[in-house]
């Protein structure tokens, strides 16, 4: 019985840990994308696609919210 509540309690503590590495990592890809967002409005530029890829894009979308 001791056995298996040690074996627990060092479970529990490997799964903190990676939820914590997880978050982190959360953190710093947010971290980046923010800083990207504000890079793109500060100098006011932005992404153009061509008409058949933007109705491609669109059709692929809705057809994935419909299945």
């Amino acid at each position: 019985f001791f056995l298996l509540k040690e074996t627990a309690k060092r479970n529990l503590f490997t799964e903190y840990l990676h939820y914590r590495l997880c978050g982190v990592i959360l953190l710093i890809i947010n971290l980046i994308l923010a800083v990207l967002v504000f890079f793109i409005v500060r100098q006011n530029r932005g992404f153009e696609h061509h008409y058949i890829e933007t109705n491609y894009l669109q059709l692929s979308v809705i057809k994935s919210f419909y299945e």
